[in-house]
């Protein structure tokens, strides 16, 4: 490990060439800057600059990173909004829409109430449409497990 406050670039270079003399290849880059902690800007430039003089042969990889938004990560931590909505209502137990809301959120309830009828995990009853009560046993939230993949901790 090589301290980074005094590393110049042409020290960065000498330990490229020398990674390079011992490995034959640097697979990415990223190894460098983890290796001798410096900056991925710093690595680059010194990496142009090898190349220029024709020391090495870059060839680009492309990354692409999946993260969760916020809402995202809510989801995956807490389930769907369907399935909150559902979650918290007892199985054949009438509950008004209003009690619901208070439990899970008005954001919540809305999107909820909708998919949660649509997977016919609840059902509207009471003379006035205005409760709801679960018909689903069983609940099983897919995209939550689906989302639970992109959760790093």
């Amino acid at each position: 490990m090589v301290d980074s406050t005094t590393l110049t670039d042409e020290q960065l270079q000498a330990h490229v060439l020398q990674t390079l003399q011992k490995n034959n290849t640097i697979a990415d880059s990223n190894e460098i800057v983890d290796s001798f902690k410096c900056s991925p800007a710093q690595v680059d430039a010194v990496l142009k600059s090898l190349l220029v003089d024709e020391y090495v042969i870059l060839k680009v990889i492309e990354r692409k990173v999946i993260e969760l938004t916020e809402e995202g990560r809510g989801y995956a931590e807490n389930g769907t909004p369907e399935y909150q909505y559902a979650n918290c209502l007892e199985l054949n137990v009438a509950t008004t829409k209003a009690d619901v809301e208070a439990k899970v959120g008005a954001l919540v309830a809305k999107v909820g109430f909708a998919k949660a009828m649509k997977n016919k995990w609840v059902k509207i009853v009471g003379e006035n449409k205005d409760q709801v009560e679960r018909i689903a046993a069983e609940l099983k939230d897919e995209d939550k497990e689906q989302l639970s993949t992109f959760l790093f901790e």
